[in-house]
């Protein structure tokens, strides 16, 4: 549900393996929290929608402590939507230094075609907030990040930066996830059905 930015080599990757699903996610290889600790928020639970990254997004409980999260990106084709990649993540929420932060694991299975240093990269972190009905979502820095080899250091790295300017990806700004209403389910199917067809 959140916007996973895309870099020159994801997409290669992606492309290569998934055809039309490229995508960016998996950047590292170290887990953020414990996804048995976690609680699944209620609100997050839903299909929402990014205009500014033209992307929607189902986030479904995979079990009481995380998530199953299909992000789908679109393009307009005279008019029409139209899916031009899919991915698939296992996400857990981690509260640390007041944020709520969510790791996303790539667990489609096409992911296993990658090479064996680049099946372990499946992690991306995203600081989530709520705001009123719309949820804000921000990538954190991986370059900052990669200096951690465990989760306990990710986690201290991140409360030392907390409040620093470097904690955030600095190529990708704040997005906002707009929930879709039941009114847009036909639109919803519509799309949908051009990847999986009825």
């Amino acid at each position: 549900m959140f916007n996973i930015r895309a870099t020159s080599r994801f997409s290669l990757t992606l492309v290569m393996a998934f055809a039309l699903l490229s995508l960016h996610v998996g950047c590292l290889d170290v887990p953020l929290g414990d996804s048995q600790m976690s609680t699944v928020d209620p609100q997050l639970i839903g299909w929402w929608e990014d205009k500014e990254a033209n992307t929607i997004t189902f986030a479904s409980a995979f079990d009481p402590h995380s998530y199953l999260i299909t992000v789908y990106g679109l393009k307009d084709d005279g008019g029409q939507k139209k899916p031009t990649y899919m991915l698939v993540t296992k996400s857990w929420l981690t509260r640390i230094a007041d944020m709520d932060i969510l790791t996303c694991k790539m667990v489609d299975p096409r992911w296993e075609l990658q090479d064996e240093v680049e099946v372990k990269k499946r992690y991306s972190y995203y600081r989530i907030k709520h705001n009123g009905a719309q949820v804000q979502s921000r990538r954190l820095n991986e370059e900052l990040l990669a200096a951690a080899k465990t989760p306990e250091a990710m986690a201290k790295l991140i409360e030392e930066h907390a409040k620093k300017d470097d904690l955030w990806d600095s190529t990708e700004a704040e997005h906002t996830m707009t929930p879709i209403p039941d009114s847009r389910r036909d639109e919803l199917k519509k799309i949908l059905d051009q990847i999986f067809p009825s």
